[in-house]
């Protein structure tokens, strides 16, 4: 290790050398599952540094990495002048994501790709698929099938944290004036999707429509209190799914009194 160090600082040292040969990599970016395209893709290349020669190679000729690029209207993407050698190309673009989820199990959001551009081959052309986001949509409605504009619609994935079951939102959206709603860029996977509402951590949380005296409850699909009775929404690459409504719960007296009585206090520390 010593060693490959101080050529690297003898080679910073010199004068940059012009390389004895360069390499264009061509690549297209598409949509698993469609035979679309997907333009305007952000788009990098970077040496693999577990490979001594290129990290030296670029080093000697005065390569900078990472070389950003976007993709044109028809997926397309070129990197030219590169020094053959052994690259990483990562791909992203918001709404899509990687097919293969990270070691933890979470979809990632972009695409890494290793590349070996040969010395004795140009214009090699790979391809990177991504999948496609989902869409959820719906209307939100109150009392007597009233619409409900301007409340907070959430989808939320469910996980496992020291044996407790908890929610982590992943998309929101405000209802438009006709109580509609459309979450997009969903990664494949299943959902919880609810009203969010203000209030403590524990107990009765409140939403309040500014249209009218009637206080609703926190509210998940169709019509639940919690994701425990709440309807599963299960999405894939490229789904528009539909009519997804939730009908929110009023308030009853009972609740808003518990709302307006102190929390318990704490037990003793013994």
């Amino acid at each position: 290790m010593r060693t490959v160090l101080l050529a690297l600082t003898m080679l910073m040292v010199q004068a940059p050398q012009t390389p004895p040969v360069t390499r264009v990599l061509r690549g297209v970016v598409t949509s698993i599952g469609t035979p679309d395209p997907v333009p305007d893709a952000e788009v990098s290349i970077a040496i693999d540094k577990s490979d001594l020669d290129t990290v030296i190679a670029a080093y000697k000729y005065n390569q900078k990495f990472p070389v950003r690029t976007t993709s044109d209207g028809s997926g397309h993407f070129s990197f030219a002048g590169i020094v053959p050698g052994k690259f990483i190309v990562t791909v992203q673009h918001d709404g899509f994501f990687a097919k293969t989820p990270d070691t933890k199990g979470n979809i990632r959001d972009s695409v890494s790709v290793p590349v070996t551009i040969a010395i004795d081959q140009d214009g090699s052309e790979i391809s990177v698929p991504m999948l496609s986001g989902a869409v959820v949509a719906g209307r939100v409605y109150g009392v007597d099938g009233q619409a409900v504009p301007r409340v907070t619609v959430q989808a939320y994935t469910q996980y496992t944290e020291a044996g407790v079951q908890k929610l982590k939102p992943i998309a929101s959206r405000d209802t438009n004036d006709e109580g509609a709603y459309r979450l997009f860029w969903l990664p494949p996977g299943e959902y919880f999707i609810g009203v969010s509402a203000d209030g403590p951590p524990q107990g009765p949380a409140i939403i309040e429509t500014g249209i009218s005296s009637q206080i609703y409850l926190k509210t998940f699909y169709p019509n639940a209190s919690d994701e425990s009775t709440s309807s599963r929404i299960t999405v894939k690459s490229g789904d528009d799914v539909t009519s997804i409504d939730i009908n929110l719960r009023p308030a009853s007296a009972d609740d808003l009194r518990r709302l307006a009585s102190p929390p318990p206090p704490p037990p003793p520390a013994r």
